[in-house]
């Protein structure tokens, strides 16, 4: 596959754009239907937890792509600008966290003392569904590429005149991701009556490992490296290690 970076298109919509906006639209309907699978009433309220989500996803992963030009900046030892805040990209994670923060607030603060489990468990397994996506946008956008790969399945991206063949990690990570929401989504459907499930720490369980594992073969260094490990694996580690211990205090309190 050739892609020149900067001039391919879809329906001439820049392919990120595109992507994410399908992403977006496919995964609120399955948030949807999944509501109704839980016997969740679905009203305009649920409509706009999907908005809140995304002014989330929006400001975290600008606010994370700020964060991590200014880890880079303070461990190079450069001087912080504004030119590195303004240079910053969006991240995932910065995106994941501002999603669930947001939709979390618009939850205690729509529905009040109304929690139920359906809310976030069907939130949760919606949110792979959306990266699935977002990655495809990468691949074709030419971000987050893979390393230098001359193999089978290769990228050739044309960068300011300049072929580059890399390893396909954008596809990858997109099927990673589908892989997690199908796991997700039957493990919704067995357990759709236990409240107890949280999916949300399921999903940063599994996410954390794939992240962590997949970023060895990224190519690109706009992510920041610390030593031997890049920011994205720094805070996999940490996600991991928080999920694992709410998974494991859930886990006491219900047999308790």
């Amino acid at each position: 596959m050739m892609i020149e970076v900067g001039k391919f298109t879809l329906f001439e919509f820049p392919p990120y754009f595109f992507f994410a906006v399908l992403g977006f639209a496919v995964s609120i309907s399955c948030y949807m239907i999944l509501l109704l699978i839980s016997d969740t009433k679905v009203s305009k309220k649920n409509l706009l937890l999907c908005l809140f989500a995304a002014i989330g996803v929006l400001l975290g992963a600008r606010l994370f792509g700020c964060l991590t030009n200014i880890a880079i900046a303070l461990h190079t030892k450069k001087r912080i600008s504004m030119d590195v805040v303004y240079r910053a990209g969006l991240v995932y994670y910065g995106g994941l966290f501002g999603g669930v923060f947001f939709y979390c607030i618009g939850v205690r603060t729509l529905f009040r003392n109304q929690y139920d489990a359906g809310l976030i468990n069907s939130f949760a397994v919606s949110i792979p569904l959306f990266h699935v996506f977002g990655r495809l946008g990468c691949l074709f956008a030419g971000c987050c590429y893979g390393k230098e790969y001359h193999g089978y399945g290769h990228i050739n991206y044309i960068r300011d005149c300049i072929t580059m063949e890399t390893f396909p990690v954008q596809l990858l990570e997109s099927i990673m991701e589908l892989s997690i929401f199908c796991f997700m989504l039957v493990t919704y459907c067995i357990t759709v009556k236990n409240a107890n499930k949280n999916m949300l720490v399921m999903y940063f369980i599994l996410y954390s490992i794939g992240r962590f594992f997949m970023e060895f073969l990224r190519g690109d260094g706009n992510r920041g490296f610390f030593g031997l490990l890049s920011f994205s694996q720094i805070v996999s580690i940490v996600v991991f290690v928080i999920s694992i211990f709410l998974f494991l205090k859930r886990g006491v309190k219900n047999e308790i």
